[in-house]
């Protein structure tokens, strides 16, 4: 019994951070709004910030968030059309820092002058902690016609300025893939869905 308890308490204190490493997605929609007749798009004006002041580099994730949007959304049976289009799509995205926290690694050495593989040496590693920078991706569907939003999806931790490249690339390709999950809305759904996926 002394175990399970143990065990549980084990568990109970792992649930935050293993849920830091997956993404939260999320998403609102006007229910009134009429997706089934909707079936073209355009993007809306993206204004870009001051390269000198701008907390991350809006070009390199433009480019991965448009051209995800892009493919999911013909997959969907949506054509992007620059006249008259039914939805006009914003794209923004929110920095913030939070804390991260990483194990450190032990001093190796090798043992019996390099004939044995490398052993841990010295004290035990500890856990650091740190500001990590991280960004939610937003996408707002707007009724063309109304100007009205229609549909907005969140993707906490779309991206993480630790991550090379390859793997930021990767994250906003999978964000705009869960998010594009939740969109349309599905007929009766109320005005707020959301996932929890890794």
């Amino acid at each position: 019994m002394k175990l399970l308890r143990g065990l549980l308490a084990v568990l109970v204190a792992l649930a935050p951070m293993t849920g830091l490493a997956g993404l939260n997605i999320s998403s609102s929609h006007n229910p009134s709004a009429p997706f089934a007749s909707m079936k073209t798009y355009a993007w809306a004006a993206h204004e870009m910030q001051d390269p000198a002041i701008a907390s991350f580099d809006e070009e390199f994730v433009q480019a991965r968030v448009l051209e995800a949007v892009n493919r999911g959304l013909a997959a969907k049976g949506f054509q992007q059309q620059n006249d008259k289009p039914d939805l006009l799509i914003h794209w923004s995205a929110l920095v913030g820092a939070k804390l991260a926290v990483t194990r450190g690694e032990p001093m190796r050495d090798l043992a019996l002058g390099g004939i044995q593989p490398s052993v841990a040496v010295g004290p035990p590693p500890r856990a650091a902690v740190q500001d990590v920078d991280v960004g939610t991706l937003i996408l707002t569907f707007v009724d063309a016609r109304t100007e009205k939003v229609v549909w907005r999806g969140f993707a906490e931790e779309a991206f993480n300025f630790n991550w090379s490249d390859e793997k930021k690339s990767a994250r906003i390709q999978g964000a705009v893939r869960k998010l594009l999950d939740l969109f349309p809305p599905r007929p009766g759904e109320t005005g707020e869905a959301g996932l929890d996926r890794e």
